[in-house]
């Protein structure tokens, strides 16, 4: 079951880097995904506020939840 698993995965590298390579695209390097990490939480907290606004409109209660 191992040697599967490895050559699945020894497959699938060379399928990305024939893909890479066909499309003239790169990975994306480490600085980059941690450049974009603040602004991806930032609206995972944003989308979340504006349910709960929402959830509690719904409800009558108004924004605070009084």
């Amino acid at each position: 079951m191992a040697r599967k698993k490895w050559e699945y995965a020894s497959l699938e590298w060379i399928h990305r880097v024939r893909e890479e390579a066909y499309r003239k695209t790169k990975e994306l390097p480490l600085e980059a995904w941690l450049f974009m990490l603040p602004f991806a939480a930032a609206m995972l907290l944003l989308e979340e506020a504006r349910k709960l606004v929402v959830r509690r409109a719904k409800a009558g209660s108004g924004l605070l939840g009084r």
